[in-house]
């Protein structure tokens, strides 16, 4: 059994226990993994460790929300989480109402404590006949209710936009989609600094797939819904490390985007002999994709620190990535590498 020094007791469990938006991630018999907000709005990973004779012991793991969106996108392991966790807590839960909670360091952790080396977030499965996109607005003054004209502009139509873009695709321009734009504001009971760390602002996108010219057989657009998501996660996550290599022609080495695109040829069942074709065609809409992350890039500044992307259905929601300073770096540099490579092939 792993004891801890009662050094490492943590007396503000508000920190470390999960207040709200509480989701299941794997449930086998009992919650095995987790996450949710505590009291203060910050994101938390929970995993169901081992059961003892007097109590249960889990890990709490805070986190940011770029880190998390990597995790439930698939793109990190639970330990690469749990080693970029801002604080790393241990809660031994018995009969009484609240947990022994200590804070650890991760090199603390005994190795027979710590999970497989490969094991990543479950996949969630979100299949509707439409797709629900979110873009919450963190920081600045979007805490406060509030961006000017511009910066809403700058959100409301590039990331529309972004979306669009998987309809410029031979497969989808059989449909007619719609893309509605809501806004939200939130109203939290209660502290100040709660609501000023759960941010106050979001723009919600309804994507709509209805059929160019119906058919007498039916049409089930929930097949299709996820690989839209699938597309925005990509630009949010890969594009921008990808995008030189793909204006250069050399993707052999793109896992995620072989990925992407056999996932969009199964998806319309093209034939094995188009495919040199319409990879062109898809790396051509990527690098379009690519240049909207540029304009998108404006929204970024004295009015919002960051715009988080979510992807929700009725009881379930998925982070698609998470669009801040360090990204727009990412995408600046990327761009201008496209640049340079396409003006040597143009020369």
């Amino acid at each position: 059994m792993w004891q801890l020094d009662e050094s490492k007791f943590f007396e503000n469990k508000d920190v470390a226990l999960i207040d709200s938006a509480y989701e299941e991630l794997l449930f086998h018999d009992l919650p095995i993994l987790f996450t949710g907000k505590n009291r203060y709005g910050e994101r938390i990973i929970g995993s169901f460790v081992e059961r003892l004779p007097d109590f249960d012991v889990y890990f709490h793991s805070l986190v940011d929300e770029k880190t998390f969106s990597k995790f439930d996108n698939q793109i990190i392991t639970y330990r690469d989480l749990l080693k970029q966790a801002r604080f790393l807590f241990r809660l031994d839960f018995d009969d009484s109402k609240t947990p022994k909670t200590y804070w650890i360091n991760y090199s603390e952790i005994p190795t027979e404590y710590l999970p497989n080396e490969s094991a990543k977030c479950p996949p969630s499965i979100l299949n509707s006949s439409s797709v629900d996109i979110e873009a919450r607005c963190v920081g600045g003054l979007s805490d406060q209710h509030l961006v000017t004209p511009e910066t809403a502009a700058a959100i409301g139509v590039n990331t529309a936009d972004l979306i669009r873009g998987v309809f410029n695709l031979d497969g989808f321009k059989k449909f007619i989609s719609n893309v509605l734009l809501s806004a939200k504001r939130l109203q939290w009971p209660g502290q100040q600094r709660q609501l000023l760390s759960e941010g106050s602002l979001k723009l919600n996108y309804h994507v709509e797939l209805l059929e160019a010219t119906p058919t007498l057989f039916g049409f089930d657009a929930g097949q299709y819904s996820p690989f839209i998501e699938d597309y925005v996660t990509y630009c949010l996550n890969n594009l921008t490390q990808d995008a030189p290599a793909l204006a250069s022609g050399d993707i052999d080495n793109l896992v995620e985007f072989r990925v992407l695109f056999d996932n969009y040829c199964t998806l319309f069942n093209f034939r094995a002999a188009d495919r040199e074709v319409l990879i062109k065609k898809f790396i051509k809409n990527l690098q379009k994709s690519a240049r909207k992350l540029g304009d998108l890039s404006e929204a970024v500044g004295s009015d919002v620190k960051a715009i988080e992307f979510s992807s929700l259905a009725e009881n379930a929601s998925q982070s698609l990535g998470v669009f801040d300073s360090d990204f727009i770096s990412e995408v600046e540099q990327s761009l201008e590498e496209v640049s340079q490579i396409e003006g040597k092939v143009m020369t």
